[in-house]
């Protein structure tokens, strides 16, 4: 170990103990993220699902002329109903490949920061510097879109 590590460790240890505490955190917000995306889409596509089961009955319903109009109409609407109910739920995963990118460019980088903490090498601590950027900028495409 380092000569001049005194009883607090080394800078290098001290370093990546904050890079790691700060990945820890962040990835924790990330799967949160995650799941509560994912999860909200799942509801909204088995909702559209739903939505579609409904118009599917009413075309089998289908008698007389009369009643074949009313149905027409009360099928469109249910189908646009279950076409935005799917944008929707599309619309909520479109993030979630960024942020599912973003926790596994942490946990490497998180990785790289430990085997640097034991080795004492600094080029491993600039390599999980460079994977924690890109963990932070994958999250952050993952707010914008």
């Amino acid at each position: 170990m380092n000569a001049h590590a005194g009883v607090g460790g080394s800078e290098l240890g001290r370093r990546v103990a904050l890079l790691t505490a700060l990945l820890a955190s962040f990835a924790a917000l990330l799967s949160y993220g995650i799941t509560t995306s994912q999860n909200h889409a799942i509801v909204l596509k088995n909702e559209a699902m739903f939505v579609l089961l409904k118009s599917t009955q009413l075309r089998l319903q289908t008698r007389g002329a009369g009643s074949r109009m009313r149905i027409s109409r009360q099928q469109r609407a249910l189908d646009q109903k279950a076409n935005r109910l799917n944008q929707a739920s599309d619309r909520l995963m479109g993030p979630h490949d960024h942020y599912a990118q973003a926790l596994v460019a942490g946990e490497i980088a998180i990785a790289l920061a430990s085997v640097a903490a034991l080795t004492e090498r600094r080029w491993l601590f600039h390599g999980a510097l460079a994977a924690s950027a890109c963990a932070f900028l994958l999250g952050a495409f993952g707010l914008m879109s």
